[in-house]
């Protein structure tokens, strides 16, 4: 759970990656075009196709552990404290492809594939860091987590091409890790102070 192995400054281009890269090695998605960005649909657009959007503000909370203090290093000015962060994000799949029916079934996969063992268990997706080339990445301790039944919501998004069906899958997941601070010590006290009042 520690912060150690992702910068925060590529968190998000990270967790964009690890979904694309978690969908396509966990169901069937070959054929199946991966974006980030919405593409204009009379140049760039690939049947069948899931675009990823980040559609709220992510946040984070800053929670010390109750009860809980650890020290790493100890020196004589100053000792590490252990933080909880958690940051929570939601990112939405647009799929579209030519007819309803194919829309569902491209819907039921992403389903199966944001599933765990049941509705009430816990999804955990690993967040691997890449490094340039998509395809080169190396594993971190972080995990992508939500509720399968409370944390994912879908619509069907009205098109103004007849040929065009679009269904739309939200997922509102969060990311803990620990983080330590250095803590400055209070230092020496004098014992010795005369008081002028």
């Amino acid at each position: 759970m520690t912060f150690i192995s992702v910068q925060q400054e590529t968190l998000l281009t990270n967790i964009i990656k690890s979904w694309v890269y978690y969908l396509k090695n966990t169901w069937n998605f070959a054929g199946v075009n991966f974006r980030n960005t919405t593409p204009d649909t009379e140049i760039d657009l690939v049947l069948p196709i899931i675009v990823l959007k980040r559609v709220s503000n992510d946040t984070w909370s800053n929670n010390r552990i109750w009860g809980y203090h650890w020290t790493n290093w100890d020196s004589e000015d100053s000792i590490n404290t252990l933080y909880w962060y958690t940051y929570t994000s939601l990112i939405q799949f647009d799929i579209m492809w030519t007819t309803s029916t194919e829309c569902n079934k491209l819907q039921g996969f992403l389903y199966k594939a944001l599933q765990w063992t049941s509705i009430w268990s816990r999804t955990h997706i690993p967040i691997r860091d890449f490094v340039g080339v998509d395809k080169v990445w190396t594993p971190t301790d972080l995990q992508m987590k939500f509720y399968f039944n409370k944390d994912i919501d879908w619509a069907i998004i009205p098109s103004f091409d007849p040929n065009l069906h679009i269904a739309s899958i939200s997922v509102n997941f969060s990311v803990d890790y620990l983080s330590e601070k250095a803590i400055s010590k209070i230092l020496d006290i004098e014992n010795d102070i005369t008081l002028d009042i």
